[in-house]
């Protein structure tokens, strides 16, 4: 099972995947959860990612629902990581990766985001090798893992600011129109 969701904001965005996880804890009393993506899952720029960082933040919220610790939250985010293998950046040559699939199969739900850095590196003008790609990065959790609910993560929209405060090697400023027009739409079709 595949499902989708869109980042409008931090807050409605953990709100939305409690609800969904929710219809999980209903039917069951365990579940694990695996989350990984780019800089933005990771927490990179956050103050604490141990803290900050959206599977952080989803652990301690559903930890304040739960009459019990009947769940696991792993952050497998890398920042700068990009989907596409020929990516210099591709998450799939980081150890982080390897270490993720190694426990795939003890986790029951997976979260996953990925688009803003392929966007920002130019790599977008290839649909299909990205769509290829994402595709064979679910695969890859679903060889280990067959029974893995997975919740594909539309990347949060860019906005145009003046001066940015960390996107200092590449100019993401430049990519808002792949991020918030053409993501959203390619990363719907891949099933």
């Amino acid at each position: 099972i595949i499902r989708y969701t869109h980042i409008i904001t931090a807050v409605s965005y953990l709100n939305l995947i409690i609800l969904l996880l929710m219809q999980n804890l209903a039917y069951s009393k365990h579940f694990d959860i695996l989350c990984f993506g780019d800089s933005i899952t990771h927490g990179r720029f956050s103050s604490d990612y141990k803290k900050r960082s959206y599977p952080a933040r989803l652990h301690q919220i559903l930890q304040s629902i739960s009459t019990n610790d009947s769940f696991n939250v792993f952050n497998a985010g890398h920042g700068g990581a990009a989907v596409l293998k020929i990516s210099p950046y591709s998450y799939w040559d980081t150890e982080i990766y390897k270490y993720s699939l190694s426990i795939a199969k003890a986790y029951s739900i997976m979260i996953i985001q990925f688009g803003t850095n392929d966007a920002a590196h130019n790599k977008m003008a290839d649909n299909a090798s990205f769509i290829n790609d994402y595709e064979s990065l679910i695969q890859s959790y679903r060889d280990v893992n067959p029974n893995l609910s997975i919740y594909l993560s539309i990347p949060p929209p860019l906005y145009l600011i003046l001066k940015p405060l960390h996107w200092t090697n590449y100019n993401i400023r430049n990519h808002t129109f792949e991020v918030n027009e053409l993501l959203p739409d390619i990363i719907k079709s891949i099933s």
